[in-house]
């Protein structure tokens, strides 16, 4: 899969994605991650959850296939081999400040 990415509106409709997002608020595991953050372990304020896609295994939540399917290439090979959610559940939940491309960034600087 390359790295492209478009961006369409109205992709999904608001009654699905309704659907959809209570599906997964209220019918998966989530799980909190202890994690190292600067020098200090600490348990992650957001919760997570993920799914295998190639092959979806039984558990796989209903819209996690719907939605799989509308962005599948069409050419019988699945877009995604896996999915992660993240479940922000208020202001307090969040990922701590980071930077995706330290190095990149920091010869930009120089």
């Amino acid at each position: 899969m390359s790295g492209d990415g478009s961006y369409r509106t109205r992709f999904v409709d608001p009654a699905t994605a309704e659907k959809w997002f209570a599906e997964l608020r209220h019918g998966i595991e989530w799980r909190s991650e202890r994690r190292m953050y600067a020098t200090a372990r600490s348990t992650s304020r957001r919760l997570m959850s993920s799914f295998r896609l190639d092959p979806a295994s039984p558990s796989t939540p209903d819209a996690i296939l719907d939605a799989s399917r509308l962005v599948d290439r069409g050419d019988g090979e699945c877009a995604f081999d896996s999915v992660g959610l993240n479940l922000y559940r208020d202001g307090r939940d969040s990922v701590a400040p980071h930077n995706d491309h330290p190095q990149r960034d920091s010869q930009r600087l120089s």
